[in-house]
């Protein structure tokens, strides 16, 4: 997996989610793209849909997301439990708290730039704890710092 802590996968009100299973400081990288497939096109991405059993494509085509890399639209699934962190609301539109304040559905995991820029992709491709993360705590993304929700008809689909 992507991940450079410890996750377990648990059932919650929103499916399946992950969570710490131990302490991860603020600062620290938690998971990167290196198990993410990328799509330049289409017809790719339909092959690797076509190529898998029903139930499996079923999960991709919900989960995959369009992502820019290098000034370029992929189509993007994470191929491991990195697929299952649920989005939370962004740190700098949740009614004024600080990173380091804990709430629920408020992301704890995203862009931290400083950290980033010790990193092979920065930003794009490696996520990192937003404040101190207890375990047993929900990690969150926000979908929108790294999702193009529009870019799917660059793909024909």
């Amino acid at each position: 997996m992507g991940s450079f802590f410890q996750v377990e996968i648990r059932q919650n009100e929103k499916g399946r989610s992950v969570f710490a299973a131990e302490s991860i400081p603020e600062g620290s990288l938690i998971w990167n793209t290196r198990n993410t497939a990328r799509f330049r096109n289409g017809a790719h991405y339909r092959q690797l849909l076509a190529s898998v059993d029903t139930d499996i494509s079923c999960d991709i085509i919900q989960w995959a997301y369009v992502q820019e890399k290098d000034e370029l639209l992929f189509v993007s699934v994470d191929l491991d439990p990195g697929i299952l962190i649920n989005s939370g609301t962004s740190i700098f539109k949740s009614d004024g708290l600080t990173k380091r304040k804990k709430r629920d559905n408020v992301q704890n995991m995203g862009c931290d730039r400083k950290a980033a820029s010790r990193f092979p992709g920065g930003c794009t491709e490696n996520y990192f704890a937003l404040r101190d993360i207890d375990k047993g705590e929900e990690l969150l993304l926000d979908y929108g710092d790294f999702a193009i929700t529009h870019g799917w008809e660059n793909f024909g689909l």
